[in-house]
């Protein structure tokens, strides 16, 4: 610029002028679960002076993700992904954001039963006469499928029907343990090895005319009594068998065999008068 001097003369003076600039800067920072002591989103902005003394800002948006912690309570039968005990498992994970997590199971493993047992029974059980294995199925209190086996075994009752005759001189006789002094139709009961009733159902009549006496050493099984057909007669030998009805007549006889069919005869009460060898045996038998 021009301008005049004191002592009039015209000068100029020249001005060489630099501008330096203020800034403003940014940038964005993520980070997880804290930065610098921050915890939650926000924008921070700081202020400074430049090399050339200007006041300048420096601008952050913060942004802050956060880790998780997420657990679940498993609960299951016998098995769950290899595990049959309970325990806790924890496992790492990273978050969609780039967060390291956990999470953790409480597992809990409940177990099916299998339990089984032995029943013996006399003649039947819950509708069930012979030997069985039965196994039901059940649910635990805690929701698990079981099972209970029962190994049932039937013993048997057993039934006999016997028919001695004697001379009234003969009586008193002993009969399974039992002293028995008059005719008549006794019931004895007894008990199986197995501990079943043995019911013996014994009558004792006196020799009616024509018949043999009984030889009461000889002890013969017959069965089936009561019958609604074939009586067979255990023993060996048997060379003659007569079927006697009540009034005392004669009905039926075999030879050389040990069974009777008497499937024809009308039901009621009959002797069988057996023969073997020198020895009679009388017995009883019903038919059906």
């Amino acid at each position: 610029e021009g301008y005049v001097t004191a002592n009039g003369c015209d000068s100029t003076h020249t001005i060489s002028l630099t501008i330096n600039h203020s800034t403003s800067t940014s940038e964005n920072i993520v980070a997880c679960d804290s930065w610098q002591g921050y915890t939650a989103d926000t924008v921070l902005t700081e202020g400074y002076v430049t090399v050339n003394g200007c006041d300048s800002t420096h601008t952050i948006s913060l942004t802050i993700n956060h880790s998780a912690a997420t657990s679940e309570t498993v609960v299951v039968c016998d098995n769950w992904q290899g595990y049959t005990a309970d325990t806790v498992l924890t496992a790492g994970y990273v978050t969609s954001e780039g967060c390291d997590s956990t999470h953790t199971i409480s597992l809990t493993i409940n177990h099916s039963a299998a339990t089984s047992e032995n029943i013996v029974a006399c003649d039947s059980w819950q509708g069930y006469t012979a030997d069985t294995v039965l196994t039901t199925g059940h649910v635990t209190a805690e929701g698990c499928d079981s099972t209970h086996t029962v190994s049932l075994t039937i013993d048997h009752s057993t039934t006999t029907y016997d028919t001695i005759m004697v001379e009234y001189e003969g009586l008193p006789i002993t009969y399974a343990g039992e002293i028995i002094d008059t005719p008549g139709d006794y019931e004895i009961v007894r008990t199986t090895v197995n501990g079943c009733d043995s019911i013996i159902y014994l009558h004792i009549s006196v020799q009616p005319v024509g018949i043999d006496l009984v030889d009461e050493s000889m002890h013969l099984v017959i069965y089936p009594n009561p019958t609604k057909g074939t009586v067979h007669i255990e023993a060996e030998g048997v060379d003659k068998i007569e079927v006697i009805d009540e009034t005392g007549r004669w009905v039926k006889s075999v030879e050389k065999e040990n069974f009777v069919d008497i499937s024809n005869l009308p039901n009621g009460s009959y002797l069988l008068k057996i023969r073997i060898g020198h020895t009679t045996v009388v017995r009883r038998v019903l038919k059906q």
